[in-house]
């Protein structure tokens, strides 16, 4: 899906005309921001041939799973995200202290896995959203709240905060068929 489709949508509702595209790329970011922290939506994201040299996660980092790096003795290494998605390794030095390395301590990880609830932010109006689909309604309930907040129409936000709350709850339920048993008292 892409972000000017979700504003287009948001924007059908008759109370709202052409709205500024900046302020709906602001609430389409706000709306998976929530949606990650209400849902826990996970990314994962891999890196080949890791030489020294800090690197950057692609999305917004919300709460770190796991960090695997395929390595012979994983003890010896230490990983750090900092609060701007960068990831920094540190080495196990001879004294026994971890230090931050780099592209002089010649040392090659094949390969690391980094798992994290987060998104990736929208930036333009033309760029698609890399986000489960199931959720597009969602987005567009929250941005049509927020551009309504923002004209004045309280009584309508509200409502479409709540349909944006009902499509979370749907979609985090999922429906699990039941297997029962006959009794040994039915009549069956």
């Amino acid at each position: 899906m892409k972000v000017t489709n979700v504003i287009e949508r948001a924007e059908k509702y008759r109370l709202l005309g052409r709205f500024d595209k900046i302020s709906g790329i602001a609430f389409i970011n706000d709306a998976l921001y929530d949606i990650c922290m209400m849902q826990s939506i996970k990314r994962e994201e891999i890196f080949y041939g890791y030489t020294g040299l800090p690197f950057k996660l692609m999305g917004e980092v919300i709460k770190v799973e796991s960090v695997d790096l395929e390595v012979d003795e994983p003890k010896q290494f230490n990983v750090r995200i900092m609060q701007n998605n960068e990831i920094i390794l540190y080495k196990l030095n001879h004294e026994g202290k971890f230090v931050q390395m780099t592209f002089e301590d010649h040392v090659k990880i094949p390969r690391i896995t980094v798992v994290y609830t987060g998104f990736i932010r929208v930036i333009k109006p033309d760029q698609n959203i890399d986000f489960p689909a199931i959720f597009e309604t969602a987005i567009v309930y929250f941005v049509r709240s927020k551009m309504l907040e923002e004209v004045g129409e309280v009584e309508q936000a509200q409502y479409f905060e709540n349909q944006y709350m009902k499509q979370l709850i749907m979609k985090s339920s999922p429906k699990t068929e039941v297997i029962s048993k006959p009794s040994p008292y039915s009549l069956m």
